[in-house]
């Protein structure tokens, strides 16, 4: 529990490959180094925070592009935030057949909803029988740019994320082009600070 606390790579399935690769080293009598999972802050567009402030944290998590992954990133925020900081979450992109099923269990958390892309039309629907804030935008630069118009404004501290629940292929090439337009999108909007390596 203290161990995973202060680990920088957050979220159960994060802890559980930790404690499988844990349990694999010493059923082979090899030694586990604690120390280096203190250094580790996990991998491009996997939950990246590519911005931190007092105010706000700015998460690209462009490898989502299920719900289930989507899940598993308001889950470990809910782990390490208190219930007052919300998430201004960007969801769009071509949906998977299970949809945005499990997001209303994290209906507190979520500040609102930013759609865009080919399934927005299909989330607005089930954000709006959810009860669920959400707007939807023609753009991506769009959706990015009011996410972090918004959470600069909270009055409290807030958490943009890319986390879009979709595969990407209807206006991106791949994950990794659309997480790293979201970076260069955020920093256009804050300037320097932002990780966009």
């Amino acid at each position: 529990q203290t161990l995973q606390k202060n680990l920088p790579l957050q979220g159960r399935h994060n802890h559980e490959n930790i404690a499988a690769t844990y349990a694999v080293l010493r059923s082979m009598n090899h030694d586990f180094n604690f120390s280096c999972l203190e250094s580790f802050l996990g991998l491009t567009h996997r939950q990246e925070v590519i911005f931190q402030s007092d105010n706000l944290l700015v998460i690209n998590d462009s490898k989502a592009t299920n719900i289930e992954s989507t899940l598993s990133f308001l889950e470990s925020i809910d782990n390490r935030y208190p219930p007052d900081v919300k998430v201004h979450l960007l969801l769009g992109g071509i949906a998977k057949r299970s949809g945005l099923t499990g997001l209303e269990k994290y209906k507190d958390r979520i500040a609102a909803l930013y759609l865009y892309g080919e399934s927005q039309n299909f989330f607005s629907s089930f954000s709006d029988k959810n009860n669920l804030p959400f707007e939807v935008y023609d753009f991506f630069k769009n959706a990015v740019r009011e996410s972090i118009q918004v959470a600069l404004n909270s009055s409290s501290k807030s958490i943009v994320a890319l986390s879009p629940a979709c595969a990407s292929f209807d206006l991106f090439k791949d994950f990794e082009v659309r997480g790293n337009a979201f970076k260069n999108i955020v920093k256009s909007e804050i300037g320097e600070g932002v990780n966009v390596s």
